[in-house]
């Protein structure tokens, strides 16, 4: 009797789950700093449909699937990376499907709660958006525990998955190594460590504004953080962020002068914030510094799946840590930015930011996606950047099953150190329904 009570008392298998959701948006944008001076100057509606199903076989087991279907008025809405739709700016089609996730997960590797294994197309995501972001084929573990986080994942990308669209050359053949650690502490205190490797074996061919390939990097990552990522509570307080990196390994130059050659290289980076809440008035304010070397062999470069989109200003609020027009990578590049966050209400809220940037080296690129934009040598004076967003969160729905509406914009204003003078601006309006 007490075997078969404990039977029943068994849980269930959780049924099927399918779900829809559709985002309909605008966007505009003129983005003139850009690798090879290729401008991209645009307006467009676009629609998308993004479909979920999970099936749990048993307690431990299930798959997971998500793919999306996008039409849109402009295909530039398509290629661009805020419908997460991965960068193809060959593609020509205003209608496009992919595949976006696809994994096996198994629970059960440990008692842990939250502990799981997956196999297969998976989104894996930081907080902070400067390590990785991205889907991407891979076997991760990881879990997320009261006192501690962490993820151990091996991943490589050998698709995009989506009509029309290729890898990118320096995408291709490249391994990526991702490990991470995450202490909590009490009162919203982390201490997190991060380790990226990242090996390419493939022979590219000679494009002069991507200066590497080939290259075998390490990154060392440390962070601490005191309610960064929380939205303020009841009590006026202080949050502040600090991060600091080491970057290694060697370079295989992809100059037409010296292709083949290959170097060493070491660079860092640090990331400090600091902000100051009084949800009584429902304001934050605060500021932001980030540094990366940009030395001929201290140049600091990302490892390609990042996005540089992150909270951290009070609310919920993302925007991008190095302005959204240009979307500059974190390498030879300085930026001091002041923000300030208001919420209107548990619904409505707000963020703008305004940041100057500057080159580490004067005598370096800056770049994008990996790839150097023109400009001007010896001058060091980038520009001047601005952000905004405000969203909208129903807490109960209403007429119509409507998750939310955001709208962003951002413009930067470029000084000296650019060839093109000419601003680069985007905005972006947005509502999601779930079904």
């Amino acid at each position: 009797m007490l075997a078969a009570a404990s039977t029943m008392a068994a849980e269930p298998i959780p049924a099927p789950e399918f779900t829809l959701k559709v985002t309909t948006g605008y966007i505009e944008q003129e983005v003139n700093h850009r690798a090879g001076s290729t401008g991209i100057e645009s307006d467009s509606f676009y629609a998308q449909g993004l479909f979920t199903y999970e099936q749990w076989f048993s307690q431990d087991w299930s798959v997971f699937v998500q793919g999306r279907a996008i039409a849109s008025t402009d295909n530039s809405a398509i290629i661009d990376p805020e419908t997460d739709v991965s960068a193809d700016v060959d593609a020509n089609d205003n209608v496009v499907g992919e595949l976006r996730q696809a994994y096996v997960e198994y629970r059960g590797l440990t008692s842990y709660p939250n502990e799981r294994l997956r196999i297969g197309l998976q989104r894996l995501r930081e907080s902070s958006g400067l390590w990785w972001d991205e889907d991407v084929e891979s076997v991760a573990w990881s879990a997320e525990t009261t006192q501690m986080d962490w993820l151990v994942a091996v991943a490589q990308q050998f698709n995009l998955y989506r009509t029309d669209a290729d890898l990118r050359f320096q995408d291709e053949d490249v391994t990526r190594l991702l490990a991470s650690l995450d202490i909590k502490e009490p009162g919203f205190n982390r201490l997190g460590f991060k380790l990226l490797a990242v090996t390419q074996n493939s022979a590219q061919p000679v494009i002069t504004d991507v200066p590497f390939y080939g290259s075998n990097r390490v990154w060392l990552v440390s962070e601490y953080e005191h309610r960064w990522t929380v939205e303020p509570a009841f009590n006026k307080a202080w949050a502040y962020r600090a991060m600091a990196s080491v970057m290694f390994g060697d370079n295989v130059s992809n100059d037409a002068l010296n292709a083949g050659v290959e170097s060493s290289v070491i660079g860092s980076a640090f990331d400090l914030g600091v902000r100051y809440d009084n949800p009584v008035k429902g304001m934050s304010l605060g500021a932001n510094i980030i540094m990366a070397t940009g030395g001929e062999d201290t140049l600091f470069s990302q490892n390609g799946i990042h996005t540089n989109r992150t909270t951290g200003y009070g609310t919920r609020d993302y925007l991008f840590k190095l302005n959204e027009a240009v979307r500059f990578d974190l390498s030879n590049i300085q930026k001091l930015e002041l923000f300030a966050a208001y919420r209107f209400n548990a619904e409505v809220s707000a963020a703008v930011a305004v940041a100057s940037y500057q080159k580490h080296s004067d005598a370096m690129p800056v770049f994008v996606a990996g790839r150097a934009i023109q400009q001007q040598t010896n001058d060091g004076d980038l520009g001047t950047g601005i952000e905004a967003a405000i969203s909208y969160y129903p807490e109960t729905a209403r007429f119509i099953p409507l998750r939310y509406v955001r709208f962003r914009a951002s413009g930067f204003n470029p000084a000296n150190a650019f060839e093109i003078e000419q601003n680069d601006y985007r905005v972006a309006l947005e509502a999601q329904f779930t079904f």
